[in-house]
Protein backbone atom coordinates (compact mmCIF):
# COMPACT_ATOMS: atom_id res chain seq x y z
CA UNK A 1 0.00 0.00 0.00
CA UNK A 2 1.36 3.62 -0.67
CA UNK A 3 0.67 6.37 1.37
CA UNK A 4 1.22 9.70 -0.88
CA UNK A 5 1.34 13.47 1.55
CA UNK A 6 2.56 16.42 0.24
CA UNK A 7 4.66 17.95 2.35
CA UNK A 8 5.64 21.36 0.25
CA UNK A 9 4.01 22.84 -2.04
CA UNK A 10 5.21 26.66 -3.43
CA UNK A 11 5.75 28.24 -6.46
CA UNK A 12 9.50 27.07 -6.39
CA UNK A 13 9.09 23.89 -5.17
CA UNK A 14 6.39 21.15 -4.28
CA UNK A 15 7.66 18.03 -2.17
CA UNK A 16 5.68 15.11 -2.41
CA UNK A 17 6.52 12.54 0.14
CA UNK A 18 5.67 8.34 -0.67
CA UNK A 19 5.34 5.84 1.89
CA UNK A 20 5.20 2.14 1.75
CA UNK A 21 5.00 0.22 -1.55
CA UNK A 22 5.32 2.31 -4.91
CA UNK A 23 3.92 -0.39 -8.15
CA UNK A 24 2.58 -0.14 -11.15
CA UNK A 25 -0.55 0.25 -9.79
CA UNK A 26 0.10 3.32 -8.13
CA UNK A 27 1.25 5.46 -10.68
CA UNK A 28 -1.57 6.57 -12.44
CA UNK A 29 -2.78 8.57 -8.73
CA UNK A 30 1.16 9.63 -8.59
CA UNK A 31 1.57 10.51 -12.66
CA UNK A 32 -1.81 13.01 -12.11
CA UNK A 33 -0.29 14.43 -8.43
CA UNK A 34 2.81 15.13 -10.47
CA UNK A 35 1.11 16.84 -13.12
CA UNK A 36 -0.76 19.02 -10.83
CA UNK A 37 2.44 19.51 -9.09
CA UNK A 38 4.36 21.25 -11.86
CA UNK A 39 1.53 23.49 -13.09
CA UNK A 40 1.96 24.63 -8.98
CA UNK A 41 5.72 24.66 -9.17
CA UNK A 42 9.13 24.89 -10.83
CA UNK A 43 10.32 22.24 -9.50
CA UNK A 44 9.15 18.55 -8.60
CA UNK A 45 10.17 16.35 -5.47
CA UNK A 46 9.74 12.70 -4.61
CA UNK A 47 10.52 12.12 -1.36
CA UNK A 48 11.41 8.64 -1.21
CA UNK A 49 13.12 8.08 2.48
CA UNK A 50 9.67 5.88 3.29
CA UNK A 51 9.79 3.43 0.75
CA UNK A 52 10.01 -0.18 0.84
CA UNK A 53 9.32 -1.65 -2.04
CA UNK A 54 9.05 -0.20 -5.65
CA UNK A 55 8.46 -2.36 -8.94
CA UNK A 56 9.94 -1.82 -12.34
CA UNK A 57 6.86 -0.72 -14.15
CA UNK A 58 6.93 2.29 -11.25
CA UNK A 59 10.64 3.20 -12.38
CA UNK A 60 9.83 3.06 -15.46
CA UNK A 61 6.98 5.64 -15.39
CA UNK A 62 9.07 7.83 -13.16
CA UNK A 63 11.85 7.94 -15.63
CA UNK A 64 9.08 9.11 -18.21
CA UNK A 65 9.13 12.45 -15.61
CA UNK A 66 12.37 13.47 -16.39
CA UNK A 67 11.43 16.86 -14.59
CA UNK A 68 10.86 14.77 -11.53
CA UNK A 69 13.69 14.36 -9.12
CA UNK A 70 14.03 11.60 -6.23
CA UNK A 71 15.54 12.84 -3.01
CA UNK A 72 16.22 10.42 -0.23
CA UNK A 73 16.18 7.46 -2.49
CA UNK A 74 18.74 4.89 -1.84
CA UNK A 75 22.06 4.89 -4.31
CA UNK A 76 20.54 1.77 -6.22
CA UNK A 77 17.64 3.43 -7.22
CA UNK A 78 18.71 6.75 -8.20
CA UNK A 79 20.76 4.42 -10.69
CA UNK A 80 17.92 2.34 -11.73
CA UNK A 81 16.10 5.44 -12.35
CA UNK A 82 19.31 6.59 -14.42
CA UNK A 83 19.37 3.83 -16.66
CA UNK A 84 15.50 3.60 -17.45
CA UNK A 85 16.12 7.14 -18.17
CA UNK A 86 18.81 6.53 -20.80
CA UNK A 87 17.19 3.35 -22.22
CA UNK A 88 13.50 5.51 -22.68
CA UNK A 89 15.72 8.35 -25.11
Amino acid sequence: MLKIEAKESTKARTVLALSGDLRAADMAELSDLIRSAQTRSEEVQIDCRNIRLLDREAIQALAACPKVQLVHAPAYIREWLRMERRIAR
